[in-house]
């Protein structure tokens, strides 16, 4: 009996994106065994899990840039971990590119002469350009290691072509689902949710202007920008409810910062922060908005921006993500803002108090985000990508 090929795939976690994509490739690679190694620990419970994988307790580390272009890496070695990796496995795949363990990762498996298959999202070439040479210089030597890669955006094929050097022959396209499906699925089993009722929970009035933002409160998001151009639609619009919906980072953590800040403005009794939400706790959450926002400095792909379109949403986001003029199409389905732009943000906030102005952008935006939730595309590229260089060996 033909032993089954040896699959390790080294990702930052097995959030419910990641579980998916996984659960995909296993059902395609019946003659593989597909292990995931996690660098940072994350709860699982719930979670419909149908690959193998490590058990990490490492909670995560990072270390923050601000000059330049605002950037994070994550601080992090796990020898342990990338010598497993490497020795139990026959291909590795680089689900993102991991910082030092991917470093480390690629160096063995070059050594041992053992195919290296990246998946990348980045962000624009602009932007990648501004990020510091501690992260491009690592970057750009694991790319040019790596046998095959597959690029899961259209910025992301610019970017790795014309920042990186890689060859057109060495991509293969393989759309980003970016937990699409899994959200859209959530969306159906929440589909009698009631809007007023999420409002009367958050003691927002059923009437109010609701601008919500979801992710981890760190500079890098951008959340202080996005308070001050909320103070400034407050003053015109004061039947206006900002939910500020996420943990406060483990480092650079910012949640005392933001709440002295809407106190001094004077709006902090508009401005409600809900803390970190369950998966299907945000799907009411999504509902019960009216715009969503994210003001990032540096993003690449957000799950939460596929999340709000796949709500209805109209969207502002900045040039500083992958999404930018794609999934957020400037003035079809929201506005796109030049980072750090407080004046531009609260414009496009103040053109979006109009009903009508949000019910067509937010119908633009499940449209649009219709054309990005392609999961069986996306696993079938891939499962093309390890099948070329399994053949290779």
């Amino acid at each position: 009996m033909k032993q089954k090929n040896r699959i390790g795939v080294l990702c930052y976690s097995l959030m419910p994106a990641t579980a998916d994509l996984l659960n995909r490739l296993a059902a395609r690679l019946t003659d593989c065994q597909i292990k995931a190694f996690p660098i940072v620990m994350t709860d699982i419970s719930g979670l419909d899990i149908r690959f193998y994988f490590r058990s990490t307790s490492f909670t995560g580390r990072f270390w923050v840039l601000k000059r330049g272009a605002p950037d994070g890496q994550l601080l992090s070695v796990q020898l342990t971990l990338v010598c497993e990796l490497v020795k139990k496995s026959d291909l590795i795949i680089l689900l993102g590119l991991q910082s030092v363990p991917a470093l480390l990762t690629t160096v063995l498996a070059r050594i041992l002469n053992k195919p290296v298959l990246t998946i990348n999202q980045t962000m624009p070439p602009a932007m990648e350009r501004k990020r510091s040479w501690l992260i491009r210089w690592p970057k750009k030597f694991i790319l040019r290691m790596a046998q095959l890669h597959v690029s899961q955006t259209k910025s992301t094929d610019q970017t790795l072509q014309e920042v990186y050097g890689l060859r057109d022959d060495q991509l293969i396209y393989a759309p980003f689902d970016g937990g699409g499906q899994f959200f859209k699925a959530l969306l159906a089993q929440h589909s009698d949710t009631d809007r007023n009722k999420t409002r009367k929970h958050f003691q927002t009035r059923p009437d109010a202007l609701v601008f919500l933002f979801v992710g981890t409160l760190i500079y890098l998001k951008g959340v202080d920008v996005l308070i001050n151009a909320f103070a400034k639609v407050c003053s015109v619009h004061p039947n206006s409810s900002l939910w500020v919906v996420g943990a406060d980072g483990r480092v650079d953590g910012q949640i005392e910062q933001l709440r002295a800040q809407a106190q001094r403005l004077g709006i902090r009794e508009k401005v409600l922060f809900i803390g970190p939400k369950t998966m299907n706790e945000l799907v009411d959450i999504y509902r019960g908005s009216d715009v969503f926002i994210l003001p990032t400095r540096k993003d690449v792909w957000p799950k939460v921006l596929v999340e709000a379109a796949l709500a209805g949403l109209p969207l502002i986001t900045t040039p500083a993500t992958g999404c930018a003029h794609t999934l957020v199409q400037h003035e079809v389905n929201g506005f796109v803002v030049p980072v750090d732009d407080i004046d531009a943000l609260a414009d496009a906030m103040h053109r979006l108090t109009n009903a009508q102005t949000r019910k067509v952008m937010g119908d633009c935006s499940l449209e649009t985000v219709q054309d990005f939730i392609k999961p069986e595309i996306e696993a079938d590229k891939i499962v093309e990508a390890i099948h070329t260089l399994l053949k290779e060996e």
